[in-house]
């Protein structure tokens, strides 16, 4: 289930859901649908690779309840860094926030980096940003929790270096492939990433 602060609307033009390991992912997805929906900036906040896994579950769902009344487009993130501050007795720590917006579906393709639990990000991120620059248009894979929060980590990295301006975004489309193998049907996660605007969550922030 969302907790007490799932959606608190902020003082700007957006709202912000926050989302926990123990998140309900579809419940998650109708509440970014709804706000989508209407034209409004939306963010999801999470911390850890379990709630950043919730986060990217909750995009795909909601891509998918898009398809039957606005099909062709899909929820893609601007995930940046967020610092959450001390709150009782928990300490500081930092997060994500992902600016969610609407863009046009793109054609799958294979995956050009494929993320383990050992993945280095600030290596990985070096060739994000590499590959970036030559074609604006590259697939990251893995399987698991902690692989995906790996890749969100080597993106916030790439983005530092691309140099991007507040304006600019390194969206994240994520989708889920099922995959058969000798031990039976598996799942892994693709993050397709691509330069673009940055949300207008992403601006006001």
């Amino acid at each position: 289930m969302l907790n007490s602060r799932a959606m608190s609307i902020a003082r700007q033009s957006y709202a912000t859901l926050h989302t926990t390991r123990t998140a309900n992912a579809g419940r998650l997805a109708g509440a970014v649908k709804a706000v989508l929906a209407q034209d409004q900036g939306c963010v999801l906040q999470a911390v850890g690779p379990a709630a950043h896994s919730k986060a990217l579950k909750a995009m795909v769902y909601a891509t998918d309840f898009f398809e039957k009344d606005r099909p062709g487009l899909c929820v893609a993130a601007d995930p940046r860094v967020h610092q959450v501050p001390a709150d009782g007795g928990r300490p500081a720590t930092t997060g994500i926030r992902f600016h969610l917006t609407l863009v046009p579906q793109l054609v799958v393709s294979e995956a050009d980096l494929m993320f383990s639990k050992s993945s280095n990000p600030g290596m990985f991120a070096a060739e994000l940003a590499e590959k970036i620059r030559a074609r604006n248009l590259v697939t990251l894979s893995g399987m698991g929790e902690l692989p995906m929060s790996l890749a969100l980590k080597a993106m916030l990295i790439a983005r530092k270096h691309l140099q991007l301006k507040d304006d600019e975004a390194l969206l994240a489309i994520p989708l889920v492939q099922e995959l058969e193998s000798d031990s039976g049907q598996l799942k892994r996660t693709l993050l397709q990433c691509q330069r673009a605007r940055a949300p207008k969550s992403a601006l006001e922030a």
